[in-house]
Order: structure tokens, then sequence, then C-alpha cells
């Protein structure tokens, strides 16, 4: 007890550092598909009936019935009065906390030092899966059936009727959560049929059909979901399920040919060992039960079953995109997640005498990884920040989330603005509104002819198994232009100005290291075009200094 909770208590220290640093990064408006969470909380509260209440909660996100993340928003909502996304979203990864502390359960029965753990508090709290930050609906579920998944594996490989009988509850939670979980619950029955608990296998069978009758009722397909498809590229297949593994290499690399390369053996290296090792001990426990074994195992292969089905699930739902497939940032947490399996794994099964080299050679390697993360994602963070600024003002002026396609803000307009209304949601932020019109004496205004930024046309492309959206967008680049901590790019019309949030670049390593700067001169930012009204629009940079803004108009337009 002593072991854990010093480990703990060193977890608890690096998470506070971890939402300490990460708070600043949150903002009070919603990205992308956490629309749906607003879009429940703002359709429940006018529903009339019970009926069409619980038809809203139990309805199909894609693939997934997301009972819990809805309550959850219902719940924040009700606390605070409005939703407020920064302070939901700072909440939502306490996840992250919850895993770790499981993690923490397991080693406990270890019986090693305390500094043996630092290893998995290093791997989780750190931010390269920088959409698992800011995403709220993402962490909810990519983040939070982990979690579930993981409390349901430990409660059931820890036999007692107190655990047994709160596995129920959590299986419906998890399963509710993300619709993996359905896969999580027959885990857990092979679990109790492993370790020959025939009346509990019983009572479990009975609940986890329920449930999948349940789940499946008027069930549709996602609309970015091609299994088909997807079947007729076995090599894609292979390939999407490992780079879901090791997708952690796509954020060192960042390109496309190299990344799907490495990702893929970097699964690799994860997958096979954790096969070889989990499942020798399941073989021997299937087999030949008279055989002694150490069945702290169980509780690891149901994890890393868990997490196979779950990638194979990808794999089959999302290998028809093509080589970005797998591979998006929101799946990345997985990829550090499994690491700390692995290191746990092989901490149980090797011998003692190379336990503490492992420890040091891991400590060494998660501090590299955890450095890293903090260097390479701060950039992401704080664009994206920026970006949810631009985007709360670009709705307040324009009625429109500016980066989003025309078919999204359309199907969003009615209640997202009905939202408003009725103080579901609410503006905490108006700093940016002198932005509105250039009349403003909190601007100053100067015209630079000389400088001239990069301006590439190019096409984003919105995936959907069944009709792919082409928009047409650019991509912006300013090579030197000096680094302001409030930097955006402006779209200037007689009528409308757009605001667009831009990426910082990396200062040199040398003034990083010796004079602290982070940040270097010059920025780039993408944009779409679909959303603008037809007209000449004056590219223009905004930088705030003190309390003024100062615009910088451009001799270079844009005509739509």
């Amino acid at each position: 007890m002593k072991i854990q909770k010093s480990a703990f208590w060193i977890s608890l220290f690096l998470f506070a550092l971890f939402i300490l640093f990460l708070q600043n990064y949150c903002y009070n408006f919603f990205f992308a598909d956490d629309y749906h969470l607003l879009r429940y909380v703002t359709d429940a509260k006018r529903a009339s009936s019970f009926k069409e209440q619980f038809s809203l909660l139990i309805d199909l996100h894609n693939e997934h019935r997301i009972i819990f993340p809805r309550l959850f928003t219902l719940l924040a909502y009700t606390i605070e009065g409005f939703i407020n996304w920064k302070t939901f979203n700072v909440i939502s990864l306490f996840y992250y906390l919850g895993i770790c502390w499981i993690f923490n359960l397991f080693f406990e029965k270890l019986k090693l030092s305390a500094w043996y753990f630092l290893p998995v508090p290093l791997l989780l709290f750190q931010p390269i899966a920088h959409e698992n930050i800011y995403w709220t609906i993402s962490v909810l579920q990519q983040v939070g059936n982990l979690f579930w998944a993981m409390l349901l594996f430990w409660l059931i490989s820890n036999p007692s009727k107190k655990y047994f009988y709160s596995s129920f509850l959590v299986g419906f939670i998890l399963t509710f959560t993300h619709g993996n979980g359905l896969f999580g619950l027959v885990i857990a029955g092979l679990m109790l049929f492993i370790s020959g608990r025939t009346k509990d296998l019983l009572k479990w069978s009975i609940f986890t059909l329920t449930l999948f009758l349940l789940y499946f009722y008027q069930y549709r397909s996602g609309q970015n979901s091609n299994v088909s498809q997807s079947l007729q590229h076995i090599d894609m297949l292979l390939r999407c399920l490992l780079t879901f593994w090791g997708s952690m290499a796509w954020q060192f690399t960042n390109r496309y040919v190299v990344s799907n390369i490495i990702a893929a053996i970097a699964g690799a290296m994860i997958v096979l060992p954790l096969s070889f090792i989990l499942g020798r001990y399941l073989y021997f426990k299937i087999l030949k039960p008279k055989a002694l074994l150490d069945d702290r195992h169980l509780f690891l292969v149901a994890c890393f079953g868990y997490l196979l089905i779950t990638s194979a699930l990808v794999a089959l739902s999302r290998a028809w995109i093509g080589s970005e497939a797998g591979l998006d940032n929101r799946y990345a947490h997985n990829s550090f997640w499994a690491l700390a399996l692995l290191y746990l794994t092989l901490l149980l099964d090797i011998p003692k005498l190379f336990q503490k080299s492992l420890g040091i050679l891991a400590i060494l390697t998660a501090f590299t990884i955890n450095l890293f993360g903090w260097y390479s994602s701060t950039l992401k963070l704080k664009y994206q920040f920026d970006n949810q600024r631009a985007e709360a003002f670009n709705y307040r002026v324009n009625g429109v989330i500016f980066k989003e396609s025309p078919a999204f803000n359309h199907n969003i307009a009615k209640t997202l603005a009905l939202s408003y209304k009725e103080d579901i949601s609410r503006f905490t932020d108006f700093d940016l509104d002198v932005l509105h019109s250039l009349k403003n004496p909190s601007i100053t205004i100067e015209k630079d002819s000389t400088l001239r930024l990069g301006v590439v046309p190019t096409t984003t492309i919105i995936q959907d198994a069944k009709n792919p959206i082409k928009l047409v967008s650019y991509l912006i680049e300013a090579q030197s232009f000096p680094y302001n901590d409030e930097t955006f790019l402006m779209l200037h019309s007689d009528k409308n100005n757009y605001l667009i949030s831009v990426e910082h670049k990396h200062g040199s390593k040398t003034d990083l290291l010796f004079k602290g700067k982070y940040f270097g001169d010059g920025f780039f930012t993408t944009f779409i075009t679909g959303n603008l009204p037809k007209g000449k629009y004056q590219y223009a940079i905004v930088q705030k200094n003190d309390k003024t803004y100062k615009i910088t108009l451009l001799e270079q337009f844009l005509e739509i």
C-alpha cells in the first residue's frame, strides 16, 4: 500500500502540472462535432415528452450511442448554468488521471519500488495527442472508453461479489460511452470463462446479450464507415491496424510515406511482444489448466485484447480512406497507452535481474517522449486556442464557423443560434470584437507594400464513405514576420472581416536553450473559401500590442 501511495502521489504531481499548463489552451467555444453534445442539450431542453427526450439521448452519433457523453454535458450545463467548454474540457482531461490510477492499481501487485512506475505518467501526461486536449467529445469517447474498459477489466480480474456487481454498472457506462465498449463486455465474459466463474459468466452473458439487443435496435452504419471497401485491400487493412498502435511515430516525423512505414514498424514492435507474452499465458491457461500460472496476466490480456479489437475496428471502418487512415491525431493517445501496457507486461515477466535496467531505460525513453511532446505540440495547442477565439469572433460577427464546410454551417445554424438565444451557450470573451470594424480607436492601421505572403491554392477533401467533398482552400505562409503572441490573418472587405488563426514556427534550438525563446518568426495557416460571400478581400495581419490591435494591410487580394 505504501508503494501504491508513493507512485500515485508522483502521478498526481505530474498530472497537476499537465492540467495547469493545458487549461491555458482550453477555450469556451465548441470544436467540430462537439456540436452534437451541444445539440443534445438544446433539443432535450425543448423536448415535450419523456419519449422524445429518451430518443434524443440514445440517438446514434456515427456508429456510437453516446448516452454518457451527452449526460455529462447535460450535467455540466446544469451545474454551471451554461455549457462552458473550457471548464468541461478541463474536467474531461481527468480521464487521463483515471487511466493512470488503474495502471497504478496493477503496479501495486508487482511489489516494486515507486520509481519503476514513473514511465507510466510520463507517457500519459503529455500533449502529443493534442486534439484530445481541446476536442471535448473526443476526450469523452476516445479516452473515456479506455478508462471504463480498464476499470471493468480490473473489477472482473479481482473476484469478489462487490466488484462483480459493480462491473455491471461500469459495463453499461462503457457501452454507451463508445460503441467499442460492446467488445469490452465480450472480453469481460471471456475473463470469467477463463477464471472458471461459471455462475458469474451466466449472469454476465444475459447482461451482455441484453445490451447488444438494446444497442443494435434501429442501428445504422456511420457515414465514414465502409467495411466492404476496406476488406478489398488487405495490405492497407493490416497497415492501418499497425499504424493505430504505432501512431506516435506520425507525430515525430509528420511525413506521409515515412510516417506510414515507421508507424507500422512501431506498431509491430508493440503488438508482437504483447502477443507473444500474453498469448503464451492464454494458451497455457485454456489448454493446460493445471499449469502453475501468474494470473496477474489476466488484466493485461484483457487490456491488450480490447485495444487489439479497437484497432481492428478502426482498420475495417477507415482503411478505405488511404495512407493516412488510423493516423488521426485523436488516436495517438492509444499508442502511448499501449507503450505503458507493454512496459508493465515486461516488468511482470522479465527476470528480476533485468528489471532495474528496464526501469531506467523506460524512464529515459518516457522522459524523452514527454519532453518532445511539450516541445512539438505547444505550437499546435496555441494554434487551436487562437482558432477557437477566431471562430467565436467569426460566428458572432459573420454567423459562420469559417474553417468548417458550408454544409456543416448549414446543418448547425438553427440549433446553434437557439443555444445562444436560450443561454445554453454563452460567450465569455469579447476582446476580438473591436476588429469588427477598422474604424475603432483601439486599432492602429498600417500599410505594407513590401511584405508578400506565400499564397498556394490547394484542395481540402472532407472524407465520406459515400460522397467525399472537395473544397477550394489556400495555404498561406509568412516567412519571417516578427513573432507576436496574438497574431491572426484577416480577410478584410468593405462588408466583412474574417479572422484566421496562424500556426507559429519554432525558434532555433539555440534560442530555446540560451534565451528561453520557444516561438520563432514567421507563420503559416490554411483556410477554405466556401463560407466567403462573393467579393474582393484584402489580406491583413492582426497583432496586439498591450491593449491596442495593430492591423497591417497588405497589397495582396483574394477574389471570390
